[in-house]
């Protein structure tokens, strides 16, 4: 029985070329550009999300209202992960960054400038899931003059040559390669190529609390109230930024607010690149926004194709009427009727999708080129 429903099916749409092609073409174009839209949102919902401990890393901010200026910051001051450990035992672990930019390195003989560097504390690779390739994730970034590279870029540097332990150097500085960590994924907030031992840095020692220049992460219990740790921060600012004021500046605390105000927060790891536009951001994020907007698209573009192809069943159906007689006069119940029409539905919708996914496959490259995105399809 179910044989001669496929039968039948494929007679059909074999004696109706031009209907099945025009109703294939059409549901498939609707799949393949809701397919790569959706790719591209998945891709944006992705970011920050690969790492172990996502949900519970979080990054330091300041909201800043002196003199009629408001600055709401990404950055902290050099102590301020030290004293969330020793202050707050809902505070697992901590990570400082502190961005430079780009520079020239002397590798031998050559002169290479890399883009995006970084010094960071030896718990970076504690907090985030970025693999190490070579070196020991306990010393790779705990002394002063450890340099870790990229997989790219120590290829880039080295050819195919061993590079732990080699020296490059920074004008007359030297650094010792102490390890090669994996090219950080494209879905990350932030993207190093190399990643500079924080001792090596004379700033991160300092106990000053009027500076905030590094961007600094936490992670916490999975049980703590966030809401609650962040009420409880507020009282650094007296304790540690009100004696910094005295010294260095001669006012109290109150007298430098005036009407203003100061506030710690922390935000969530897997907020930043979509919900965050704070002052000295590692890179441009995107927003929400966006994800919402190309969500409807791609719905709408899929319920336009349904409907297109709802349509066309439809029309069709009518110069099919004689067939339905002819089948119940031999016998056919509603119900087998049915789902002959369904069947012929569904083949139709299969082949359709596979067209849709070749189509995908063909402009996956242009599509990346255009969002600046690298997707990739996992079957």
């Amino acid at each position: 029985m179910i044989r001669n429903y496929f039968k039948t099916t494929f007679r059909n749409i074999a004696r109706n070329k031009l209907f099945t092609f025009l109703n294939i073409l059409g549901l498939s174009l609707g799949l393949a550009t809701a397919i790569l839209i959706l790719f591209w949102v998945q891709d944006e919902l992705s970011y920050d999300r690969y790492h172990k401990n996502a949900n519970d890393i979080y990054r330091i901010t300041g909201d800043y209202h002196l003199n009629g200026v408001n600055m709401k910051i990404c950055t902290a001051a050099p102590p301020m992960a030290a004293t969330m450990i020793n202050d707050y035992p809902e505070v697992l672990d901590a990570c400082r960054l502190r961005q430079i930019g780009s520079r020239v390195f002397t590798v031998g003989e050559k002169k290479i400038k890399v883009e995006d560097l970084s010094y960071a504390d030896s718990t970076f690779f504690d907090l985030f899931n970025i693999p190490i390739i070579e070196g020991d994730p306990k010393n790779v970034l705990n002394q002063p003059n450890f340099v870790m590279l990229s997989k790219e870029t120590a290829k880039r540097f080295f050819g195919n040559n061993h590079a732990v332990g080699e020296s490059i150097k920074i004008g007359e500085r030297s650094f010792m390669v102490s390890g090669i960590f994996e090219d950080i994924p494209d879905n990350t907030h932030f993207h190093f190529d190399i990643l500079l031992s924080m001792p090596s840095l004379e700033d991160s020692f300092s106990q000053m609390w009027l500076s905030n220049n590094f961007h600094t992460y936490i992670r916490v219990h999975p049980t703590t109230n966030i809401i609650k740790l962040e009420s409880q921060m507020q009282e650094m600012i007296a304790r540690h930024l009100g004696p910094d004021l005295e010294r260095f500046i001669g006012k109290t605390l109150e007298e430098f607010m005036g009407d203003g105000s100061v506030a710690f927060g922390l935000q969530k790891l897997t907020d930043i690149h979509l919900k965050s536009d704070l002052m000295a951001e590692l890179e441009n994020n995107s927003d929400i926004n966006n994800v919402y907007i190309f969500s409807f698209i791609a719905l709408f573009i899929l319920i336009i194709a349904c409907i297109n192809f709802m349509n066309m069943a439809t029309a069709r159906s009518e110069g099919r009427s004689k067939e339905v007689g002819i089948r119940k006069v031999s016998g056919a119940v509603r119900g087998q009727i049915v789902f002959q029409y369904l069947l012929e539905s569904f083949v139709i919708t299969i082949l359709a999708y596979f067209l849709a996914m070749i189509l995908v496959e063909l402009y996956l490259p242009s599509f990346n080129t255009l969002s600046g995105k690298h997707i990739n399809i996992n079957y």
